[in-house]
């Protein structure tokens, strides 16, 4: 049993949560640039704090212990409120400094409408020392992780619905519903199709594009589902093959739609807007970093 928490304690935690993040001893090897023996012997110094075994590990390969489960979740728990106070502690005084948690969905910045890069480039001129990490992942991922700290601001498509989150409008997005040239409406005039016909293709579900007010189509799509379905790559593979139809961003399929690959279809009735938005976690407790890159976000999209 852990009695106290010393610093010695947070480095041997950081070690286990790095072999849990990439799945065993050896893939950990490289990222935390140690020996496998010296991983070893960190892990058996932390097991023999905590009085647990934590993972097993062998021919079998690596898996987490119930105690393992435990004190990979704590230790989330404990690295983002490290960060947190890092961020919090770094404002004081004068030049920012610490980390900035960025999240983004997928193909955001290929849209015109887009200046987070100008964002970023002014927050990193005016705050040099704030060390910046981005992630990308869908809507529901972005908000799940701002709610456990992990991530401090995300950009995306979101449904405005958790009242423990703040959210600013930065710029819009326009959708519609598409097919590639080998599908049989390509070739067709929309008034040859009908909404009946629509409805009856096979669909792509999107996934949380059915939640953002605006987006959801009055169509009754009959949707399937696709490990690549919140995968916009992926999603549009499956478009180009001609066997399914799918909501897609028009900026992202500008490039397929300009050399006669792909079709927005019906775009009086298919085509919808949304606005993408800049989160973060609501109430006094944003640190300054967080709040100067919200003020670059806003400011770069405002010009």
């Amino acid at each position: 049993m852990l009695r106290h928490l010393y610093d010695v304690d947070i480095k041997l935690l950081r070690v286990f949560y790095a072999i849990y993040e990439y799945g065993g001893f050896t893939q950990a090897q490289l990222a935390l640039g140690i020996s496998q023996a010296n991983i070893s012997a960190k892990m058996s110094k932390l097991e023999g704090r905590l009085g647990a075994r934590l993972c097993e590990r062998g021919a079998s390969g690596f898996k987490l212990t119930e105690d393992g489960e435990t004190i990979i979740a704590a230790s989330e728990q404990l690295f983002s409120a490290l960060d947190e106070f890092q961020n919090v502690s770094s404002s004081l005084g004068g030049e920012l400094t610490g980390t900035l948690n960025l999240g983004i969905i997928d193909n955001a910045i290929s849209n015109s409408n887009s200046h987070v890069d100008v964002a970023i480039a002014n927050f990193i001129e005016s705050a040099p020392s704030v060390h910046i990490n981005i992630t990308i992942g869908d809507p529901s991922e972005l908000e799940s992780k701002l709610l456990d700290g992990s991530l401090h601001v995300g950009i995306g498509l979101f449904n405005q619905l958790n009242i423990s989150l703040e959210y600013k409008k930065l710029y819009s997005s326009q959708h519609a519903l598409f097919c590639g040239s080998k599908h049989d409406f390509f070739n067709l005039d929309d008034s040859e199709i009908t909404d009946l016909e629509i409805a009856n293709s096979r669909c792509i579900d999107r996934g949380y594009l059915e939640s953002i007010k605006g987006l959801k189509l009055d169509l009754n799509l009959h949707t399937e589902k696709s490990n690549s379905h919140y995968n916009i790559e992926g999603l549009a593979l499956l478009v180009l093959s001609g066997q399914y139809i799918a909501n897609l961003p028009v900026h992202f399929a500008y490039p397929w739609i300009r050399s006669g690959k792909m079709r927005i279809l019906k775009p009086e009735s298919t085509m919808a807007s949304a606005d993408i938005l800049a989160v973060y976690k609501a109430g006094k407790s944003s640190s300054k970093v967080i709040e100067h890159f919200i003020s670059e976000l806003e400011l770069s999209h405002s010009l």
